[in-house]
């Protein structure tokens, strides 16, 4: 069964790490010495540098081998390719010596237009696309008219791979000084898609990176001080190369959860379709994801010896397909918290939250542990709360303080008022809490006095 999202699930992104193990153009540049030598990470010296300079720590480890940012990490995965040229028949010629010459081969014309804009950006030569076929050619030329710069390109034997069948790689024309004012925050080759691709291993590295910090990568390795709203769109792009779109993060969503079930035993996993929703892809028809929900098993083994408690709340998501993240947490007596479960739903109703806890209560707790629920007032959580499951225990139900008291100060409008009643909220005797409630009742207005008898 395939799962998709609505709208159909558009191809797999290319996944592509950009690697320049070979850049360096012998012809253009004979003064240049041996090429710099690329780490797994597909970073280079230069590029390892201008991120520790940029960011203030090395990129290796990363962000997901660094115990010390635990807390900020987030879910690694994908698979890359090199992006490289392949060597030509003249095997006398050292790879990384062959620049821009006839012969190089590329896997994909997508490669060959990456390879030579990183030329074209490095070196401050912008140039223009003067043939451009998917299946016949594709030739570029120096944007300036006089010089007789130009570099032709050809499939090789009628691909997917490509190949260089001739060029003039040595510049006539003077080129552009990038000290220049006029030239240094542009670049016709300079787009988003590219600086996509040429950070794409340093945002792998370090997700978390800042806008801010890819302009001033960007100006690091090249001169350029790109603006805000490319550098974020080139973001979101290099998140797309690393981790697929929208739409292919949740037709990988059983695989994800089958993954983390192989790596993690006791997990525990279910997705399941919209219903009977179908649509049609590629002229098959297939189902429409509907919801998901997970639990792990490590933290369904370590509740053993927590307390009986457990929070449950919704939260929505902002992405472009909006949803819901319903989670089910509990806390050690240490106070730490414990992630206990967690499902993906369309929104919050009471078929969803019936759903949710009905999986807690036979996947996640002991059949015979009676357990107390903390959570909101929403009616969905109330209903699914009350159902009789046989063969497990009943479940108790208290509402949570926060909520209650942020609802009681939009009753009342009153900040003091909403302090008292937190403050009865956590009187741990019966006598203490009557004396609070009283004084705080007697100092209620009508709008406060209302909640109250309501409740």
């Amino acid at each position: 069964m395939v799962f998709t999202t609505s709208p159909t699930y558009a191809e797999v992104v290319e996944i592509i790490r950009f690697d320049l193990k070979w850049m360096e153009p012998s012809d253009a540049c004979e003064d240049e010495g041996p090429d710099e030598d690329v780490d797994e990470d597909g970073l280079t010296v230069k590029e390892a540098a201008a991120h520790k300079k940029v960011v203030g720590r090395a990129h290796r480890p990363s962000l997901f081998r660094d115990l010390s940012l635990a807390n900020k990490a987030i879910v690694d995965g994908g698979i890359s390719r090199v992006l490289e040229p392949r060597v030509s028949a003249k095997k006398d010629r050292k790879p990384k010596k062959y620049g821009i010459n006839p012969g190089v081969k590329f896997q994909s014309l997508l490669e060959f237009q990456m390879w030579i804009k990183d030329y074209a950006v490095k070196y401050h030569r912008p140039y223009k696309v003067v043939h451009s076929d998917a299946k016949v050619r594709y030739t570029v030329k120096c944007e300036d008219k006089g010089c007789s710069w130009v570099v032709r390109a050809r499939p090789f034997r009628g691909g997917p791979q490509w190949s260089i069948v001739t060029c003039q790689s040595m510049h006539t024309c003077s080129g552009k000084d990038i000290r220049d004012t006029t030239v240094a925050d542009d670049h016709r080759q300079l787009s988003s898609a590219f600086i996509a691709y040429r950070v794409a291993n340093n945002i792998r590295s370090l997700p978390t990176y800042t806008i801010k910090g890819v302009i001033d990568l960007i100006n690091e390795l090249f001169g350029y001080k790109v603006k805000y709203g490319k550098a974020w769109k080139a973001k979101q792009a290099a998140f797309k190369i690393l981790y697929g779109d929208w739409k292919e993060a949740y037709n990988r969503l059983p695989r994800l959860l089958g993954a983390m079930a192989a790596r993690n035993p006791g997990t525990y996993h279910v997705v399941e379709p919209l219903g009977t929703k179908t649509r049609t892809m590629k002229g098959e028809s297939v189902r429409v994801f509907g919801r998901a929900f997970w639990a792990f098993g490590p933290s369904i083994r370590a509740f053993k010896h927590c307390r009986p408690v457990i929070s449950i709340d919704g939260t929505f998501l902002t992405g472009r397909f909006k949803g819901t993240m319903l989670v089910a947490i509990a806390h050690d007596a240490a106070n730490q918290l414990l992630p206990l479960a967690f499902a993906l739903v369309t929104v919050e109703n009471n078929d969803n939250w019936e759903w949710f806890m009905h999986l807690v209560r036979t996947k996640v707790i002991e059949p015979t542990r009676e357990v107390c629920v903390i959570s909101d007032r929403h009616q969905g959580i109330l209903n699914a709360v009350e159902k009789d499951i046989p063969g497990c225990a009943r479940v108790h139900h208290r509402w949570c303080s926060r909520h209650f008291v942020s609802n009681f100060y939009r009753a009342c409008g009153n900040k003091e008022l909403a302090d008292d009643l937190q403050d009865c909220c956590f009187a741990f005797t019966a006598r203490h809490f009557t004396k609070l409630y009283n004084r705080l009742y007697g100092l209620t207005n009508d709008g406060a006095r209302s909640f109250s008898e309501g409740t």
